[in-house]
Parts: structure tokens; sequence; C-alpha cells
């Protein structure tokens, strides 16, 4: 049940600071690390095609993170936790974790989730609280880095996320989109 999974992570992260989660014991059971993994692929497939089931995905992989220990793949957990919470109006918290998920990549130094996590803090996150246009470089970043990692899936959505925000935001004339598009289009063709 959602509401329940919802509650207990809830519990978990109670009084927990940023310092406190980021100094959980590393993730170290190799099935554990399979399992992150095996979430990690179903992040963006549930999240655009079974939105249903995207929580779910997000709360497993919470739970290990919290029981079982943290790893470079936790950022991408709490960049999806922190989304979820923005969609439930939870505005402030969500922004934590996705601040959260942030550093966790820097400090894991992990460059292979940057593509996930930045468009899911960028494009989902940092939205609810900073203009468009505050995130339009970081997508922008984010679809070189997808595509530099083999995560093209990432790739796309960071660039699908900017050209949208930079409609949105009604601030660039239609020259400016369309050279935008074109770069995008030409460097992802240049990745296969």
């Amino acid at each position: 049940n959602l509401v329940w999974a919802s509650s207990r992570i809830s519990r978990k992260l109670r009084g927990k600071s940023d310092q406190m989660i980021k100094r959980l014991p590393h993730m170290q059971d190799a099935k554990k690390l399979a399992a992150m993994q095996i979430l990690n692929m179903l992040f963006l497939n549930t999240y655009l095609g079974r939105r249903d089931l995207f929580p779910f995905v997000v709360m497993k992989m919470m739970k290990l993170t919290l029981v079982d220990g943290i790893s470079a793949i936790s950022s991408v957990a709490f960049a999806g936790y922190g989304a979820l919470l923005c969609f439930s109006g939870q505005i402030e918290e969500g922004l934590r974790y996705g601040t959260l998920a942030l550093e966790l990549v820097e400090e894991w130094n992990a460059q292979s989730f940057q593509s996930r996590v930045g468009a899911f803090v960028w494009g989902s996150i940092f939205v609810h609280a900073r203009p468009f246009t505050e995130s339009l470089d970081q997508l922008n970043e984010g679809h070189r880095l997808g595509l530099q990692t083999g995560d093209t899936e990432f790739a796309m959505l960071n660039a699908h996320l900017h050209t949208m925000f930079m409609i949105d935001s009604g601030k660039f004339p239609m020259s400016t989109m369309i050279k935008q598009f074109n770069e995008f289009r030409e460097l992802t063709a240049l990745h296969g």
C-alpha cells in the first residue's frame, strides 16, 4: 500500500538532518545494490509510462537506502522522493530532498546519475519555487552529460524539459528556440 509505504519513509526520515542522511552506512550487499540498479532502470519508464507504479519504485529505493545503506543510486531515489513531495503539495520538503539529491551526486562523484537527478530536480522540483529560466542551463548540461555517460533516455528528457521551459517562459524568440532545438538534435545524432 502506497500510503503505508510513504508514511513509513516519512517516519524513517523524521528528525534526520541532511548530514545524518549523508552519513548513513554505505550499502554493501550486492543483492541490494542490484535491486537499486533494477529500480533505477524502472525509474523513467514508470514515470512516463506507468505513473501509478512510479511512487512504488521511488519508495522501494528510499526504503533500501534508509534500511540497507546509502549509495550513489540513492541520489536518484531522493530526486524522485522530492518530486513526489512537490506533486503532493509539500514543496519545502521536496526542495530539501531535491537539493540533497544534487549534493549526493556531487559527494559520490556520481556523474553517471547527474542527468537523471538533474532532470527531476531542475525539471520537477525547483520549478515549484524558481522561474523556469533558472533551470535552463542545468537542463542543457543534463542533456550533454546524459549523452556523454550513455544515459540517452534522460539526455532526451533534459532536452525536452529545456525546450518546454523555453516555450513556457515566453522570454525567447522563436529563432533562439529553433537554434537550441537544432543543437540538441545535432548533438544527439552524434551519439547515435
